[in-house]
């Protein structure tokens, strides 16, 4: 009798464990066993994780058997806050069992199964492990189906908050599915199937154990069904919203499947592109022992022939003592998929097993195929939840040839992942991949780069640096302020990188990103940029290139006011806006004056600066000697010249040449 819960968060290092280990942060060495104050009999049989990172199991205990429930801390350990000591029993009516639990979003806890007397029942806990006396009959529910025995396997929540229950009905003469349907407060929805179940007819005995809910509404059932070959098939059934058979899938509503011999289904999982996965065991006749098994659907009910061997997996551990069985399973985000059980080496141990999207057996994780021994003993995995962190949750129970308790086992399944792109959401590949920091001229920075970290991965991505090596690397800076050291799945993170260059001419360095991803640490690319001259710069700056051609030439005069490019710089005037001289002359007897303003950029790049004078302007007649130069005054940026030459007795012309550095 299993649950399959996926309602899930939670939290977990990766630390250096690799996908399949145990999750050391976790218990002790990755597991828990709990027992309930000395009683023998207790079994854990669901597993749902709330939002707040806890773990709830459900199961029985003791003799008689009553509903049990166990919340534990993210680490592992019990809460107290749950019941106060972590631990609630519940008796509804005799002989309990249990077979799912589901965590409501206000945080309330329900766990379903049945009585004594054979009839599906609902307890309902608040948040701190009481009974929640506003839903049924003092936060219980017992519903009598058919007049005859009806055993509950399996349990859902639906979006809206409605209750499905699931398992079969004894109907006179054979046992069918059955499916009630709960409102919210625990009573009957009587809109769902006649008066808030459906029986359905499939084969000679019909056992239905595990629910599911598509995105549309509809409902899935899967379990078992005998007579319908010569041994157990996987059967599964869907229906509408409403309870009515949906005869768009297999065209009647239902579908069998013979796999081995004696085939049996206890979960189900829809992935999100409508594909519907089953799991269960599947005994080899020819040799007498069980397997796990899988099949996969498509939308319509048509087996997925491309996955597996024609929509069908089986794998095991080998052992040939009646061993492997898969109870639960869970959908990984990125298409791989988990399955948990238990297996027989020399006693019987907690599984797990991931495959790939295609059904092969997923080699790096373990192996693919994970056994657990925890007390030594027996150990019977019986379900299975996903954490966002990518780490996997395996619920059940031990034997120990004393009494049975509560185990929960917790996996590393997510690996991280890591991914870099650029400022416009350029995906950049390790190894590969070159970035342009800019240009920028000697002395000065560019504009900083800005790179954003992401974790595609199922695990924490943990950030050991971000560094540059090699070539000129003294020209590039790396700021990590603000950046987080560990990413969450689906998570980013961000550093910028600047350049700044000490030398002419293209610049190159190795940006390294050390983190836990397995195959791309580091991560590494190509950083370059281009130092420049400030000549250069102002170019790029106002023409949108470096070259001296075109518009961009010193020579040119693209505003047409009758000032070159190169003496536009050297008084740092605009090139592409005309404007008035930037030199104006005047007399001061018995001087002439020349004044002018002259960039400190360019000075200090060695631009040269020469007044000369002329008596004639003829093209060999002009001197510099006698002209004397002060600084009238200088605001860092451009400094105003004074330039002074004797007049003598007769015409005297004075001029300003600029010589690129």
């Amino acid at each position: 009798m299993i649950g399959v819960t996926m309602l899930c968060l939670g939290t977990g290092g990766m630390g250096n464990a690799a996908p399949g280990d145990l999750d050391v942060s976790f218990g002790t060495g990755g597991m828990v066993t709990t027992d309930f104050g000395g009683d023998p009999y207790n079994r854990g049989f669901a597993v749902a994780l709330q939002a707040d990172g806890k773990i709830v199991v459900a199961g029985i205990s003791g003799l008689p058997t009553d509903v049990a429930v166990v919340r534990y801390n993210s680490d592992g350990s019990l809460d107290t806050g749950f019941g106060g000591s972590g631990k609630v029993t519940t008796n509804i009516s005799g002989y309990d069992n249990c077979c799912g639990v589901v965590v409501q979003p206000d945080g309330k806890i329900v766990v379903g199964g049945e009585t004594g007397s054979a009839d599906f029942a609902l307890v309902r806990y608040e948040s701190d492990g009481s009974l929640d006396t506003g839903f049924g009959n003092a936060g219980k529910v017992v519903t009598d189906v058919t007049g005859s025995s009806e055993f509950a396997r399996g349990m859902a929540l639906q979006a809206d908050g409605k209750i499905l229950l699931v398992g079969n009905a004894y109907n006179a003469s054979q046992h069918d599915f059955v499916v009630v349907r709960y409102l919210s407060d625990g009573s009957l929805d009587t809109g769902f199937g006649s008066g808030g179940s459906v029986l359905t007819d499939i084969g000679a005995n019909d056992y239905a154990y595990c629910v599911t809910v598509q995105s549309d509404g509809k409902i899935l059932v899967a379990g078992y069904s005998t007579g319908v070959s010569a041994e157990d098939d996987f059967s599964m059934v869907r229906y509408h919203a409403d309870g009515a058979l949906d005869t768009t899938f297999d065209s009647d509503g239902k579908v069998t499947k013979d796999i081995g011999y004696d085939d049996r289904a206890y979960g189900v999982a829809v992935q999100p592109d409508g594909k519907i996965v089953i799991v269960g065991e599947s005994y080899v006749s020819s040799i007498w022992y069980r397997e796990y098994a899988m099949v996969r659907y498509a939308a319509s009910g048509a087996l997925d022939t491309g996955f597996g061997t024609s929509g069908k997996v089986t794998v095991g551990t080998g052992y040939r003592q009646l061993n492997d069985s898969a109870r639960g399973v869970a959908l990984q985000p990125d298409g791989r998929i988990v399955l948990a059980g238990e297996s027989v080496v020399s006693n019987s141990d907690f599984s797990v097993a991931r495959f790939e999207p295609d059904g092969g057996l997923d080699s790096t994780f373990g192996g693919g195929f994970v056994t657990t021994d925890i007390g030594g003993g027996n150990d019977y995995g019986q379900c299975a939840a996903l954490q966002p962190d990518g780490q996997i949750v395996v619920a059940g129970y031990i034997y120990d040839g004393g009494d049975q308790d509560f185990a929960v086992v917790r996996y590393i399944g997510g690996d991280p992942e890591i991914g870099l792109e650029q400022p416009l959401g350029t995906d950049l590949v390790s190894g590969v991949s070159s970035v342009d920091c800019g240009a920028g001229k000697l002395g000065m920075s560019s504009t900083p780069v800005t790179f954003t970290i992401t974790n595609a991965g199922l695990a924490t991505l943990t950030i050991a640096g971000v560094s540059v090596s090699g070539g000129e690397s003294g020209d590039f800076t790396v700021s990590t302020a603000g950046m987080g050291s560990d990413v969450a799945p689906g998570g980013t993170t961000s550093f910028t990188v600047t350049f700044s260059p000490s030398a002419i001419g293209n610049r190159t360095t190795t940006l390294n990103i050390g983190s836990n991803d397995a195959d791309e640490n580091p991560f590494t690319l190509t950083l370059s940029g281009m130092g420049l001259t400030a000549l250069e710069a102002w170019r790029l700056q106002h023409f949108g290139q470096t070259e001296n051609t075109g518009d961009a030439a010193d020579t040119a005069d693209p505003d047409h006011d009758g000032l070159q490019n190169l003496l536009e710089w050297a008084c740092h005037s605009s090139p592409t806006q005309a404007g008035g001289s930037p030199v104006q002359a005047h007399v001061d007897s018995p001087q002439l004056k020349l004044l002018y303003d002259r960039s400190v950029e360019a000075v200090d790049a060695g631009a040269v600066f020469t007044v000369q004078w002329s008596e004639t302007m003829a093209a060999g007649d002009w001197y510099s000697d006698g002209i004397t130069e002060s600084i009238l005054s200088d605001d860092g940026t451009v400094q105003e010249v004074e330039a002074t030459r004797p007049m003598g007795s007769g015409r005297l012309f004075m001029r300003l040449q600029v010589a690129a550095p």
